[in-house]
């Protein structure tokens, strides 16, 4: 190749590159909103929940222990009439069984609200599954620990 064609395809490719590069950064120019998002339009501000501090799981637990006592007693209450009701036994015992189930079905119940209660009051970062799995598994461990303690 001469050098004459060799200058002419150097130019051909320079204009060629030069066209693309502009209408490349003209279609950019047409879809970039940026510039018409800052200029007209506000922020979106983003509701991010905080993360939990200590003093939101201390509130966490105290609550879920007031509340988890509270139901934990109205079962226990429950559970003894119906137990007492429906149990043809009426000896010195009769309806211990109900109130101990419904102690505990009650307790399970009540810790899960007052901590769920706490949460959504302070507007803390939660989910509902692992507050219901945290308050049976909970329970569960309180039981089995008084369980092997007795």
């Amino acid at each position: 190749m001469n050098l004459k064609a060799k200058v002419i395809i150097l130019f051909l490719s320079l204009i060629l590159i030069s066209s693309s590069a502009k209408s490349q950064y003209k279609s950019l120019e047409l879809n970039d909103t940026t510039q018409f998002t800052k200029s007209t339009l506000p922020k979106p501000k983003l509701h991010l929940k905080p993360e939990a501090k200590f003093d939101d799981m201390f509130g966490q637990f105290v609550g879920g222990n007031l509340a988890g006592g509270l139901v934990g007693l109205g079962g226990a209450f429950l559970g003894y009439a119906i137990d007492r009701g429906i149990s043809k036994y009426h000896g010195e015992w009769a309806g211990a069984g109900g109130a101990l189930i419904g102690l505990v079905a009650g307790h399970c119940a009540g810790s899960i609200i007052g901590v769920y209660g706490i949460v959504t009051s302070k507007d803390v970062k939660g989910d509902i599954g692992a507050t219901i799995l945290g308050g049976i598994l909970g329970t569960g461990a309180s039981i089995g620990t008084l369980y092997h303690c007795a």
